[in-house]
C-alpha cells in the first residue's frame, strides 16, 4: 500500500512540473536578445600633405589655410599677374631697395602700382653688423608723395633672439614714430650658404627671433609680418606663428601655392615698372571678403 501511494505521489509531481513548464534542476529563463551588430570603426582620415622638393610635408589643418588655385590667376601680356577672384580685392605693388637706385615714384603710380614695401636696412649676413638702405628716406618721401601706401622691411641675418630684438630696435630708431600704411616685415634669409653666419640656424630659433622682432614692432604701434618662401614655411618656421602675424609669401610661379593663408604675395623679382631702371620685385596684396 505504501509503495502505491509513493508511486502515485511521484506521478502527480511529474504531471504538475510538466504543466508548469519547468525542468528539474534548471531555472526558467527568457531567450537572450540577438546581439547588436558591431559598427566598424571610422577610418582615420589621411593628413593633408603637399609635395615640396621631393618630400611630403604634412599641413597643419588647424591653422588658417589658403584656398587659392591656379585658376584664380592669369599672366597678362606685360608679364604681370592678375587675380581673378570676385571675393578677393587684389592690390598691386612693388618692393624696392637701393638696388633700384633713383625711382620716379610718380611714374610708378601712373603705371598702376598702389603700394610699396621699402627696405629700411639689413644685418650683414657675413659680418653681422647693421647697414641702413641709402635710398630709404628718398623712397619713403617719394612713394608717399605719389599717393602709394607704404610699408617697410628689414633684411635680417640674426642668429639669436637678442639680435632679432636689436634689429627691431634699429628699425624703430630710423622710423622715429613716422606713419606707415602697411606693416614692417621681418625678412630673415640665408645668404651665401658657404659664408653666411646664419646658414645653420635651427627653425625653432628662427621662429623665436621672428616672434621677438614682430612683437617689439607691434609694441611700438606698427603692424608686423613675416616674409618667407616655401622652404622656410615648410622646413624652418614653426608655422603656427602665422596665427600671430601675417605672412608675406615669396614664390615665383603662376599662382601662390603656399598651403597657409597669407596677406601678400611676391610673385616675381624680374618685373618691369615705369620709373624704375631694371628689374623690380612685384607684389599683390589681398583683402578677403568676410
Amino acid at each position: 500500500m505504501m509503495r502505491r501511494i509513493l508511486i502515485l505521489t511521484l506521478a502527480l509531481l511529474m504531471v504538475f512540473t510538466a504543466g508548469c513548464g519547468g525542468r528539474p534542476g534548471h531555472e526558467d529563463t527568457a531567450p537572450a536578445p540577438a546581439a547588436e551588430p558591431t559598427a566598424s570603426p571610422e577610418p582615420t582620415p589621411e593628413p593633408m600633405t603637399v609635395d615640396f622638393e621631393g618630400k611630403k610635408v604634412i599641413i597643419d589643418e588647424s591653422l588658417p589655410l589658403s584656398d587659392f588655385t591656379d585658376e584664380d590667376f592669369v599672366r597678362e601680356e606685360n608679364g604681370r599677374i592678375k587675380c581673378l577672384r570676385d571675393d578677393v580685392t587684389a592690390v598691386y605693388g612693388i618692393d624696392v631697395s637701393a638696388w633700384q637706385e633713383d625711382v620716379d615714384w610718380q611714374k610708378v603710380a601712373a603705371d598702376g602700382m598702389e603700394f610699396a614695401m621699402l627696405r629700411l636696412g639689413r644685418r650683414n649676413s657675413e659680418a653681422g653688423d647693421h647697414a641702413f638702405d641709402a635710398y630709404f628716406e628718398k623712397n619713403y618721401a617719394g612713394a608717399r608723395a605719389a599717393g602709394l601706401k607704404v610699408g617697410c622691411y628689414f633684411y635680417s641675418s640674426a642668429i639669436t633672439v637678442q639680435e632679432a630684438f636689436e634689429d627691431a630696435e634699429a628699425v624703430l630708431k630710423v622710423l622715429n614714430g613716422r606713419p606707415l600704411d602697411l606693416p614692417v616685415a621681418f625678412d630673415w634669409e640665408v645668404g651665401n650658404r658657404d659664408t653666411s653666419r646664419n646658414a645653420n640656424v635651427d627653425g625653432r630659433v628662427i621662429t623665436r627671433m621672428a616672434d621677438k622682432f614682430c612683437e617689439r614692432i607691434q609694441q611700438a604701434g606698427y603692424e608686423s609680418v613675416i616674409y618667407l618662401n616655401l622652404y622656410l614655411s615648410y622646413f624652418k618656421y614653426e608655422i603656427s606663428i602665422s596665427q600671430k602675424y601675417g605672412l608675406w609669401f615669396a614664390g615665383y610661379r603662376e599662382w601662390p601655392d603656399l598651403a597657409y593663408r597669407f596677406f601678400m604675395w611676391q610673385y616675381s623679382n624680374e618685373g618691369r615698372v615705369s620709373g624704375i631702371n631694371g628689374n623690380v620685385d612685384m607684389d599683390i596684396m589681398f583683402h578677403f571678403a568676410s
